[in-house]
């Protein structure tokens, strides 16, 4: 114990007081010396001072030894498989059985194509598929309108013709206007 430092490895106590080394360990437990640096307030720092922000990084500049160009073709496309889309879609909505039949059509023919030109491929894929979705639906609506029309009977056959009746002869419960059918 001191009241000045004696040399390296010295401390200076809250007491006022310099000790040497070998005498930190034993004058002070560790636990209330690890709670004292604990409860202690940071010490005080200034802020960093300003710094300007460092110049952008450029971006490479490209350079035109990398070998040739790729070649893209401006506005190639492949109109059989447009067609064959188009085609397809229009089959559920207007053309029925006879776009189907087209939307197969042009999508074969514009998958055959889009082999040779690489563009159109997706498109006559789709245009196949709508087609025969389409050609399969009129032929499963084909089969049970045929099969209806074979079990539905009138009781004079297909070809009768009904009579009409003036508005006199027709019993309240068929008002059904200015004539009636009657068998």
């Amino acid at each position: 114990m001191s009241d000045a430092s004696q040399g390296d490895g010295w401390w200076f106590a809250s007491d006022g007081k310099w000790y040497p080394p070998e005498e930190e360990s034993s004058s002070l437990p560790l636990a209330i010396a690890d709670a004292l640096i604990a409860v202690s307030p940071p010490a005080f720092q200034p802020p960093p001072a300003f710094q300007p922000m460092p110049p952008p990084i450029a971006a490479p500049q490209m350079s035109y030894t990398n070998g040739p160009a790729p070649v893209v073709i401006a506005g190639a496309s492949n109109g059989m498989a447009v067609a064959a889309l188009v085609l397809g879609i229009l089959t559920f909505f207007c053309l029925g059985t006879v776009g189907a039949v087209l939307a197969l059509i042009f999508g074969i023919i514009g998958l055959a194509k889009a082999k040779e030109t690489g563009v159109g491929r997706g498109m006559s894929i789709a245009g196949i598929t709508l087609g025969a979705i389409g050609c399969v639906a009129t032929a499963i609506l084909l089969f049970i309108l045929l099969l209806g029309a074979s079990t539905t009977t009138t009781p004079r056959g297909l070809g009768s013709l009904a009579k009409i009746a003036p508005v006199e002869q027709i019993s309240p419960l068929q008002n059904l206007g200015a004539h009636a059918i009657i068998n």
